[in-house]
C-alpha cells in the first residue's frame, strides 16, 4: 500500500512538473513595452539572430506572429508597418530574405521553394494591443496595457515567445486557402512587391482605415489585375440549392475603387509637396 501511495505521488508529481513546463512554453499573448530594453526593428533583429519568427495562418484572414527572443536579455521590436507571409516548401528562405512576388522578388528564381497556398499580408489586430482611442494599429507603445514606450514597439522577454495576432488578406486570387499545418516564413513588404500601391494599401488596413472587404477587393484588383466589374460579379456558392451570395457589395467595390484612386494621387502629389519644400 505505502509503495502504491508512493507510486501515485511520484506521478502526480511528474504530472505537475510536466504540466508546469508546457506552461512556461506557452506564447505570452499580452503586448507590454518595456522601456529599459534596447529597441531594435524586427527584420534587423531576425537577421542579426536575436529573434526568431514564424507564422500561423489559420485562413487568409487569421493569422498570428510569433517572436521568440533567442538573448538572455530583453528586447524590444519594432513593427514594420505592414509584413507579408508566404507558404514555403522543401527549402527555406534566409528569414527577411526576398520572395518572388507581384513586382518585386526575385521573378523566376526561387518560385519553385513558394507553397501553393495564398501568400498573405497586412499587420497586427487591435484587439491585442487594448482602446487604441483612435491610434493606428501599429502605433503599440503607446495604448493602455502597452506602455508609453515609442510608437509601433513591444517587448519579449529573454527566451520567451510572444504571439501577435495578424489582420490579413489574400495576396493571390485562386490559390487555396492557408491552413495552420502550413509552414509560413515572415517576408518584409518590400521584398515581396515593389508595386507601391499594393504597399500602401496593405498599411492602410494594417493600420485599420479601411474593412476587410474594401481592403481586399483593393488587393486582388492590383495583384490580379481584376477589373472592378469582376469583383462586383464575384460571388460565393452556397449549399442546398440556395442562390450564390454575392462577394462583395457595391459599397465595398466602391470603396476599393476610391482607396486605390486615393493612394495613386498621394503618390503624385508627394514630389510636387517635396519639390515645394525644398524651394
Amino acid at each position: 500500500m505505502h509503495a502504491l501511495s508512493r507510486l501515485v505521488a511520484f506521478c502526480l508529481s511528474l504530472c505537475l512538473v510536466a504540466t508546469s513546463l508546457a506552461a512556461s512554453k506557452q506564447p505570452l499573448k499580452k503586448l507590454k513595452h518595456d522601456p529599459g530594453a534596447p529597441a531594435v526593428d524586427l527584420f534587423d533583429a531576425i537577421e542579426a539572430g536575436s529573434v526568431e519568427t514564424s507564422v500561423i495562418a489559420r485562413s487568409a484572414n487569421d493569422a498570428s506572429l510569433f517572436v521568440t527572443n533567442k538573448s538572455d536579455d530583453a528586447i524590444s521590436i519594432q513593427m514594420p508597418k505592414a509584413v507579408v507571409a508566404v507558404q514555403v516548401l522543401k527549402q527555406i528562405f534566409p528569414q527577411g530574405g526576398r520572395i518572388a512576388g507581384p513586382g518585386g522578388g526575385f521573378p523566376g528564381g526561387n518560385q519553385g521553394n513558394m507553397g501553393m497556398s495564398q501568400p498573405i499580408g497586412g499587420g497586427p489586430q487591435n484587439g491585442n494591443f487594448g482602446n487604441q482611442q483612435g491610434i493606428g494599429l501599429n502605433n503599440v507603445g503607446n495604448v493602455p496595457g502597452v506602455g508609453n514606450g515609442p510608437i509601433g514597439f513591444f517587448s519579449v522577454p529573454p527566451q520567451k515567445t510572444v504571439q501577435v495576432p495578424l489582420r490579413t488578406v489574400c495576396l493571390a486570387h485562386g490559390r487555396p486557402e492557408p491552413r495552420s499545418r502550413m509552414k509560413y516564413q515572415l517576408v518584409k513588404l518590400e521584398d515581396y512587391t515593389h508595386d507601391p500601391s499594393l504597399q500602401e494599401t496593405l498599411k492602410v488596413y494594417a493600420a485599420g482605415e479601411t474593412d476587410l472587404q474594401t481592403a481586399q477587393a483593393a488587393v486582388w484588383h492590383l495583384t490580379d489585375q481584376m477589373s472592378w466589374d469582376e469583383l462586383r460579379a464575384k460571388q460565393i456558392d452556397r449549399l442546398g440549392g440556395l442562390d450564390p451570395q454575392s462577394y462583395f457589395t457595391q459599397n465595398q467595390v466602391d470603396g476599393a475603387a476610391a482607396l486605390i484612386e486615393r493612394i495613386r494621387q498621394k503618390a503624385k502629389d508627394q514630389p510636387r509637396r517635396a519639390e515645394t519644400a525644398a524651394r
